[in-house]
């Protein structure tokens, strides 16, 4: 799921597994993360790591396969702040792989701007589908997580309790819970920023933004949006879409 902690899993994934990750050709500005056809199995040594929306086909090819996957997810809150910030801010601009669009954002206001992310929109340089979309995507992750017996995880978790998230992964991946500490370390949100070339992808690391006092009043825009969105059922994860859920967890910290 877009903005959702992508470095992160892929960092802890490469310090169990010494294997990396590959993710499709990027075309910046025409990625289209529900073409089916960019999912790919790598070669050895290698995992396959994108935004991609699972469908069915490729879904039961995971499962003809036996392909372990690992779905991860964030709360939608935090999400549409983060992917604000990450158009608004040119993120990613050190490494080549900025949308170059912030010049939209600067010339409205921040509440404004993040209407413009929840509502999406469809300028010549800049198409975005809006909170709509990230709903579906995040009922797709689950559907298929369900259908492939796949691990679904979510941001909250990796930084809540991110030793049990690793044992998790472990377990479900099949490898020994080794360097524990190492693995810890490593995957610090400080670490990765010190020593990561795209250090502008590393904005905060912390759960619970949209609370924060700036960006209070989006929240009961976001809430609207969802409210009429008939949401899927997803047990031990209503937190991801619904703020009073997102409070008590972050009053009790897993």
């Amino acid at each position: 799921m877009f903005k959702s902690g992508t470095h992160l899993i892929r960092e802890l994934i490469e310090l169990i597994t010494m294997k990396s990750f590959q993710e499709p050709i990027i075309i910046r500005g025409k990625n289209n993360y529900e073409d089916q056809e960019k999912f790919f199995v790598p070669g050895k040594g290698k995992f396959f790591s994108w935004h991609l929306h699972p469908k069915d086909s490729t879904s039961n090819f995971i499962v003809s396969e036996n392909i372990k996957s690992i779905y991860l997810v964030r709360n939608i809150f935090d999400q549409t702040i983060s992917i604000y910030n990450h158009f608004a801010k040119n993120i990613d601009h050190e490494i080549g792989r900025a949308r170059n669009v912030d010049h939209l954002f600067k010339n409205i206001s921040y509440e404004n701007g993040l209407k413009l992310i929840v509502d999406g929109c469809d300028f010549p340089e800049f198409k975005w589908l809006g909170l709509e979309h990230q709903l579906l995507h995040l009922e797709r992750l689950y559907k298929s997580s369900v259908n492939t017996n796949g691990l679904f995880l979510s941001y909250e978790q990796l930084i809540l309790n991110k030793e049990a998230a690793v044992t998790k992964i472990c377990d479900y991946l099949g490898y020994e819970v080794k360097c524990l500490d190492h693995i810890l370390t490593r995957s610090e949100f400080a670490y990765m920023k010190k020593v990561k070339h795209h250090k502008s992808h590393f904005q905060k690391g912390k759960i619970g933004t949209i609370f924060e006092k700036n960006n209070k009043m989006i929240l009961p825009y976001i809430q609207k949006k969802v409210s009429e969105y008939e949401m899927l059922n997803i047990p031990n994860f209503t937190y991801l879409f619904n703020d009073q859920e997102l409070r008590a967890l972050l009053a009790k910290g897993y």
